[in-house]
């Protein structure tokens, strides 16, 4: 509490168990909390050398890029930029609004595309200028940087994923058997 300055509640750390395929919705919608996003990029696009390397095609391939601030109640806790397979689902950005709409709800019911399985890794390091402004913390402030290749039940690499979480919003917890 600050003197002068009122009673200040810190919002509460979101808990992500590392164990299960789950988009964002999915995961704040099972705590409770309400989602949504901000649409920052939503295009077609080629794949660059990297992101086709991760997602076995040949650089060039058409892909959808889709980037997004992740908000629950309101709070920005991530941006979140995924790059998935066109051919698949063409259409996806002129038939959905990803402002309000589930990336992964879309493609499992109206695209028959399930995600079984990813890869990922999580690195801490600090925000850089642009991730600090769109996630409404300050430059340097620490974030959880994850990046996650999403195979689908084709057995194939389908969506490359690039995250940024607040690191004074989001823990992840991991269940270690013997």
């Amino acid at each position: 509490m600050r003197i002068g300055k009122g009673t200040f509640i810190a919002p509460e750390t979101i808990n992500l168990q590392l164990d299960t395929l789950m988009s964002f919705t999915e995961e704040m919608a099972q705590r409770g909390q309400r989602v949504t996003s901000r649409v920052i990029t939503a295009q077609l696009g080629r794949a660059s050398g990297e992101i086709a390397k991760h997602l076995a095609v040949a650089p060039g391939t058409e892909v959808i890029v889709l980037q997004r601030v992740r908000c629950a109640e309101n709070q920005p806790i991530a941006l979140e930029t995924s790059t998935l397979l066109a051919a698949p689902c063409r259409d996806l950005l002129d038939k959905h609004n990803f402002a309000r709409e589930s990336l992964y709800h879309v493609l499992r019911h109206h695209y028959h595309i399930s995600l079984t399985h990813a890869e990922q890794t999580i690195e801490a390091r600090l925000a850089t200028r642009e991730e600090a402004h769109l996630l409404e913390i300050a430059e340097g402030d620490p974030v959880l940087a994850i990046l996650r290749v999403t195979h689908s039940d084709a057995q194939r690499p389908f969506e490359h994923a690039s995250s940024v979480y607040r690191g004074d919003r989001y823990k992840f917890r991991a269940l270690l058997k013997v």
